[in-house]
């Protein structure tokens, strides 16, 4: 974990394991970066005091406005694709392995 990466309370609150097979996507977990960005907005609104409210909350879902909510989309996106990759080379190991 980087300096930029968010607190782990605010990443496994937004974690969802991955669509598929259970024998092959299950156990991979990925981050929703649209839930870790709303869960970053209500963690700071209360951290600073401001207005809880969903309204004030989340202006908008599908873009970061800060440079912290960038940073922790950029973040969910590589542990996404690390996830995937992963997922992909164990599933490729396993059919090799029956093949042999």
């Amino acid at each position: 974990l980087g300096a930029a990466t968010p607190s782990r309370e605010l990443i496994q609150a937004a974690q969802k394991t991955m669509d598929g097979p259970a024998d092959v996507a299950g156990g991979h977990i990925l981050v929703d970066p649209v839930a870790l960005v709303s869960l970053l907005r209500i963690h700071n609104s209360g951290t600073q005091g401001g207005d809880r409210s969903t309204t004030a909350v989340l202006p908008s879902l599908s873009a970061p406005t800060t440079e912290q909510e960038l940073a922790a989309v950029e973040w969910a996106m590589a542990w996404n694709a690390y996830s995937k990759f992963s997922c992909a080379s164990s599933h490729l190991a396993n059919a090799w392995g029956l093949v042999m």
